[in-house]
């Protein structure tokens, strides 16, 4: 991991031919500097920018570079006194405080290095904004060595980045607890797939006016082998961020087209399947030929007729806003109609106005695609 130390607002990158060796023996020094009965205090924070991937996709990594410069000047103009700032490979940043053991202090600082990035930056005739988010440890409380006290601070810098960036957070144990916790769920979520541990349940849809069934949503359920059937309030989060939420998404839309084509095969009408997706099956670029509107797909599951033009998707409720631009051409092509969940932006629930989201599926799904909102789902 390299590294890059600023001391003045005015300095400039210096290399080093182990800059992590660097921050390393500084922080070392500063834990180990006394007797452990007199064990000096030290804040450390981790910065990582919001945005600047965006500032790097859009605008090129030159003007990402020079953005990072003038993040790191602003930064050191900041940290006065005792305090250094050390950056991290790509955008992330380290702030030391010697001789300080006040959460309130630690955290003024930090707070007044966030509104400070926050603020415009003029690089290249470009306006740019961007945003930041800091965990806070505290050495000897968080930690006794550099290894501890980094890793207890990259915890709280991940919990401020869940509860949607733009913010800190100081580190409690409980972070390490939960960390451990979503170690194991990925650990049982990889073998739930490898096993077949995931059902589908189907929950019919009624039309009020007269009783009959119009239609019926598949709903994930995962049959543990210890807890029994879990719902998905137990694991989807953690499953729309697993290396197989591609093969699990896949096989929901495979098994949703089995059973359609199954029902109608018994002679059943024709209904309206509801399907709950998750973002990377929007942004991994292949949902279209995931699911039954696959031609080989649909014809190995018999399900050319099951459907006609009445399809329904479900919009994940923890899908990034936005992110619905891939799925346009299922709109366009297939007629397809999306519902949406609890509209959740990254980092927390909102309550966003039925008219807002209607507004906004227009702008991803614009004329001439053949779109229909079919409303709103709410769920818990």
């Amino acid at each position: 991991m390299s590294l890059v130390r600023y001391q003045t607002p005015n300095s400039v990158m210096w290399p080093s031919l182990d800059r992590w060796a660097s921050l390393r023996n500084d922080l070392d020094s500063l834990i180990d500097s006394s007797p452990d009965s007199t064990r000096r205090s030290t804040s450390i924070a981790m910065f990582d920018l919001d945005g600047f991937k965006d500032v790097n996709d859009t605008l090129g990594h030159s003007t990402g570079d020079q953005l990072l410069q003038e993040v790191a000047q602003r930064m050191s103009a900041m940290a006065s006194g005792k305090a250094r700032v050390y950056r991290l490979g790509g955008d992330e940043f380290v702030l030391t405080l010697p001789d300080c053991g006040d959460p309130r202090a630690i955290a003024q600082l930090v707070d007044s290095i966030l509104r400070r990035l926050g603020e415009g930056f003029d690089i290249n005739g470009h306006r740019l904004f961007i945003g930041a988010s800091a965990g806070i440890a505290i050495a000897p409380a968080d930690g006794l060595t550099v290894e501890d006290l980094i890793s207890n601070a990259d915890l709280a810098l991940y919990d401020a980045k869940a509860a949607g960036g733009h913010g800190y957070r100081l580190f409690l144990p409980v972070l390490r607890a939960k960390a451990q916790a979503r170690r194991e769920l990925d650990t049982e979520l990889r073998r739930a797939c490898a096993e077949r541990e995931f059902v589908l349940y189907f929950q019919p849809q009624i039309r009020i006016s007269d009783g009959a069934v119009v239609g019926a949503e598949a709903l994930l359920r995962w049959r543990h082998p210890e807890q029994g059937v879990l719902g998905p309030g137990a694991f989807i989060e953690a499953l729309a961020d697993s290396p197989v939420v591609l093969e699990v998404g896949r096989w929901v839309l495979q098994t949703a087209c089995e059973s359609a084509a199954a029902w109608r095969a018994k002679g059943l009408p024709p209904l309206r399947i509801g399907v709950n997706l998750f973002s990377a099956q929007f942004h991994g670029g292949t949902l279209l030929e995931d699911g039954a509107f696959h031609p080989q797909v649909a014809k190995g599951a018999g399900v050319q007729q099951v459907f006609g033009d009445d399809w329904e998707w479900t919009a994940s409720p923890y899908m990034p806003y936005p992110g619905f631009e891939p799925a346009a051409g299922l709109v366009g092509e297939y007629n397809a109609k999306f519902m949406c969940n609890q509209f959740v932006l990254r980092g927390g629930s909102c309550a966003t106005p039925s008219s807002h989201i209607r507004a906004s599926y227009r702008n991803f799904f614009p004329p001439p695609a053949r779109w229909q909102f079919s409303g709103i789902r709410l769920a818990k």
